[in-house]
């Protein structure tokens, strides 16, 4: 298996959308050729999303719902840096991890994948999916949305965020569930608008599960700056350990 570093420089490429679909699929084609071989394959090729699942969805299902398209930018990195990746990781660092735990095989039958676009301007990708379901017969039972955040950076590994349709005691579950000490990790029921926003909107029990960087911009609240982000490889560890354990 390739390792967390490897797979995020292969998907730290460019893929921009409009309103009708994906106009630069750069990271599409990565995340194609990460998976040949894996168990996952499409199972619905939609214009602003891209499901993967091992198996034909139906009945009730689980969506990890990751973002893929990107603002513009004159060039992409992703560098090793000491105790620290730096590159443009909005969205492609959480794409990585998803890319991994699949190739690992680490999620059940039930749970389906989808690398939306249109985050950044709109969530089309979000109603695209919905749409998918109700037409083919579909519950999402949750939809799990992977990003990058700002919050709690320096103490923090793993930010849950945007949970405000869950039931009381999410907090506790997720503590349980990932085995990691509770300083380390964020909780933030309203935070920055994402995708977990338009899933609560149309009906879909939903929150989002964060991994925190800082911007290497001198605007320290710039998430799209050319100059990147930065993570710590601690918070990498422990949200790969998060992101497998709370699905």
């Amino acid at each position: 298996m390739k390792n967390i570093f490897e797979i995020i420089q292969k998907v730290t490429v460019n893929c921009t959308n409009d309103k009708s679909g994906f106009i630069v699929d750069d990271r599409i084609k990565a995340i194609r050729e990460l998976l040949s071989g894996t168990k996952y394959r499409f199972v619905y090729d939609g214009k602003l999303v891209k499901i993967y699942g091992k198996n034909k969805p139906e009945g009730t299902i689980k969506i990890i719902s990751s973002h893929i398209d990107c603002v513009k930018y004159d060039r992409f990195f992703a560098v090793e840096n000491g105790e620290y990746y730096e590159g443009i990781f909005d969205n492609a660092l959480t794409n990585a991890f998803l890319i991994k735990a699949m190739i690992g095989d680490k999620f059940r039958d039930d749970v389906f994948v989808a690398f939306t676009g249109d985050e950044e301007s709109g969530f089309g990708g979000v109603r695209e999916i919905v749409g998918y379901a109700t037409d083919a017969g579909i519950t999402i039972s949750e939809a799990i949305v992977t990003d990058v955040t700002f919050e709690n950076y320096a103490t923090c590994g793993v930010s849950y965020e945007n949970y405000f349709n869950q039931a009381e005691g999410f907090k506790d579950e997720m503590l349980k569930k990932i085995e990691i000490p509770e300083a380390q990790v964020s909780f933030i029921k309203d935070a920055w608008p994402d995708e977990a926003y338009e899933y609560k909107r149309l009906g879909v029990l939903t929150y989002t599960l964060c991994i925190p960087t800082a911007s290497m911009s001198e605007d320290k609240m710039d998430m799209h700056t050319g100059k990147g982000l930065r993570v710590k490889k601690t918070a990498v560890d422990a949200y790969y350990k998060a992101l497998v354990l709370s699905v």
